[in-house]
């Protein structure tokens, strides 16, 4: 994970592993959640997921974390960072929605209506 995160333009030291231990929450606020790295046939090298293990009806985040080429096809890549926080209900601020059902995202959260931002801070976003 740190290779990865490193190679999409965040510093895993910086962005995830110092905030980590610079926390003073007494509880894992990832607690239950899965951190899957997700190849994808689109975004190289792939999508960094944190999901809930399952979604019910209450308050949920989910993130992810990816670059994607956002130049015209004739011109050279340029590469825009995107972390993307969603949750399943509507929130201020949120820019966009997306309910799927899919091979490119993880199982626990298909077939949900989520609401999210593209957050300008690369760092998990409850260790903030």
């Amino acid at each position: 994970m740190p290779a990865f995160i490193d190679s999409i333009g965040l510093d895993f030291e910086r962005d995830f592993k110092a905030p980590l231990l610079s926390s003073e929450l007494t509880a894992n606020p990832y607690e239950g959640y899965t951190w899957y790295l997700f190849d994808h046939p689109r975004l190289a090298p792939g999508v960094l997921h944190a999901h809930p293990s399952t979604v019910g009806s209450e308050p949920t985040l989910w993130e992810e974390w990816f670059q994607e080429n956002v130049a015209d096809a004739s011109e050279a890549p340029v590469f825009e960072l995107h972390h993307h926080l969603l949750r399943n209900h509507p929130h201020e601020g949120e820019q966009g929605q997306w309910r799927g059902i899919d091979d490119e995202h993880p199982t626990p959260v298909l077939d949900i209506q989520w609401h999210y931002i593209n957050s300008p801070i690369g760092t998990p976003s409850l260790l903030r």
